[in-house]
């Protein structure tokens, strides 16, 4: 990447919030945690598309020690946070408190592409929160009705399901990666330990035109391990998304690693 290119990137993170689901809920074979996910407007940057929200997007505060701010402090703080991100170190002076950062893990590095207007490199990060009955009731996490017009906690089945059904609208490559990766874990015990434990790639989908019709464009995009990456080839390995992009905007169709395929929508 030129130093160029690199100077168009915007650094950005993203969290990636697990709760704990109560044994009594916990349904047999399934994840026994849900994840957090808001529903960006219908305008901006990743338009409609569930995405893993941060402080300012949804309200949960990764902190020690843990804090009861009230809604009105936290809505206060969000506002705040989102035009200054500056200020989430005045919330933490303001009221003692610091980062959980150990209980954070890093999970994925991301480039958007340069055929996007917008370009990121996003940090995503993985935390559990810790267990409690209100974890999906908290007043004090919902979409702001600005930005972000939806709040949901799906396990990763239930998700992808919503997705197929189209009652998720729209997931970008990152955000549905990021769901088959934690697919296959069922407790929540087990993720922080493995997912702290893996390389962590710096990923920035490569795209190949696959044909194109009255849906859109069909595109192919190659990522890290792939046979067909420019840099980090695996021969005989196969390791990407296949993609629509239209009007509407982009949407994968399935995801590739080796030889398991997670289909989403035909």
């Amino acid at each position: 990447m030129t130093p160029e290119e690199k100077a168009a990137l915007r650094d950005s993170s993203s969290l990636i919030i697990a709760a704990p689901i109560s044994k009594s809920k916990t349904q047999p074979g399934k994840a026994n945690y849900k994840l957090l996910f808001l529903q960006r407007s219908r305008v901006g940057t990743s338009a409609s598309a569930h995405v893993f929200p941060a402080f300012e997007e949804s309200g949960v505060l990764v902190c020690d020690p843990p804090t009861e701010l009230s809604n009105d402090e936290i809505r206060v703080w969000r506002e705040k946070v989102h035009n200054d991100g500056k200020e989430f170190y005045n919330l933490c002076t303001s009221h003692n408190i610091k980062p959980s950062v150990d209980r954070l893990t890093h999970f994925s590095s991301w480039i958007t592409p340069p055929i996007e207007p917008k370009r990121f490199h996003t940090q995503f990060y993985l935390t559990v929160l810790p267990w409690s009955r209100d974890s999906f009731s908290d007043s004090r996490v919902f979409a702001d009705g600005k930005e972000t017009t939806r709040l949901d906690w799906y396990t990763p089945e239930e998700a992808l399901e919503a997705y197929r059904k189209e009652s998720i609208q729209t997931f970008m490559p990152p955000q549905f990666v990021s769901i088959a990766h934690l697919l296959p874990f069922k407790r929540h015990e087990d993720l922080l330990q493995h997912f702290n434990t893996r390389q962590i790639l710096t990923i920035m989908p490569e795209f190949q035109m696959e044909s194109q019709d009255d849906r859109g464009m069909h595109l192919i995009g190659v990522l890290p391990g792939d046979e067909e990456h420019s840099v980090d080839i695996k021969k005989g390995h196969r390791h990407r998304v296949h993609i629509t992009k239209n009007k509407k905007g982009m949407n994968v169709r399935s995801y590739v690693q080796g030889p398991t395929e997670i289909k989403a929508r035909l």
